[in-house]
């Protein structure tokens, strides 16, 4: 038996979950896992399930029945599992107690977990010292966290797609009999990085589709503008950056512009509004008027 684990999927939040359900995890479920297989989700599956639109609701339940008709879907039992308690998918188990698979404990959150260890591979929700679980000859995987970090027996298995720079963008399959653990990495997923430019020479090597066709921001050293040896203009009109911060190396940021659209004529009249110079902003706003009447 394979453990198929999901975990944090903040359903709701800004982010590209129903293209990596549709077009990553089902597809390698379908690729993948053998009969006998097991999904189990963790937690927090919607971002904040006070507040979730029907359409997404409606979305997230399509997404569950397709992989509960491949493989049996365990979900840990929590404020999120509410709504599953009334929708009752097929071939969906809701662990509200203590619950042994084979050689495999699933521990809801509100259970104290030290009382209830045994198998070889032990999942939760919890926030536990790892000075206490490393002492045990298990395995812990657990979901509290959007990092996936891993620490002698203990892995925190982050989040499937990236929710943020401090977040993961993938899901663990472990094999219940071996032990063995693999980590599918989500090749479809927008990835969410800062890139820091203290050399002018870097600014060559960006990757523009990369940059322009994910979430990622830049910090640029102050120095480069100063010396003008690097044109800001350009860089912003050429890269679709998602911020834009001016940094060295005596003061930690000192001046954020939040790139909406980047527009150079946006920049321009934020330069032009902080000189305070009235007469020179109508007559660029009234230059942009026509432009935009010819073209």
């Amino acid at each position: 038996m394979k453990i198929w684990i999901l975990n944090n999927t903040k359903i709701d939040k800004k982010s590209n979950w129903e293209n990596y359900f549709e077009n990553d995890f089902i597809q390698k479920l379908e690729k993948y896992s053998k009969e006998g297989d097991i999904v189990i989700h963790l937690g927090h599956i919607f971002n904040n399930s006070e507040i979730i639109s029907v359409k997404n609701i409606n979305k997230m339940l399509d997404i569950f029945e397709k992989i509960s008709s491949l493989r049996t879907m365990y979900f840990l039992d929590g404020y999120d599992t509410e709504l599953l308690k009334l929708i009752k998918l097929n071939n969906t188990i809701i662990v509200n107690e203590p619950l042994l698979i084979d050689n495999v404990k699933i521990i809801p959150k509100k259970y104290n977990i030290i009382e209830h260890i045994e198998g070889d591979i032990v999942l939760i929700n919890s926030q536990i010292e790892q000075s206490i679980l490393e002492n045990y000859q298990q395995d812990f995987y657990c979901g509290l966290y959007d990092m996936k970090t891993e620490y002698k027996n203990i892995t925190n298995v982050g989040t499937p797609y990236q929710l943020g720079e401090i977040s993961s963008d993938g899901f663990y399959v472990i094999d219940a009999t071996t032990k063995k653990k693999k980590y599918f990495q989500n090749n479809t997923d927008i990835k969410y990085k800062t890139i820091r430019i203290t050399d002018i020479k870097q600014i060559d090597d960006l990757d523009k589709d990369f940059i322009n066709d994910n979430n990622i921001s830049i910090e640029i050293d102050k120095s480069l503008v100063e010396y003008k040896k690097i044109k800001i203009d350009v860089l912003l009109n050429n890269f679709n950056f998602k911020k834009i911060s001016y940094i060295n190396d005596e003061e930690d940021e000192i001046e954020i512009i939040d790139n909406t659209s980047l527009k150079m004529e946006d920049l321009l009249i934020e330069k032009i509004k902080n000189s305070e110079n009235k007469n020179l902003l109508s007559e660029f706003e009234n230059i942009l008027k026509i432009y935009k009447e010819k073209y």
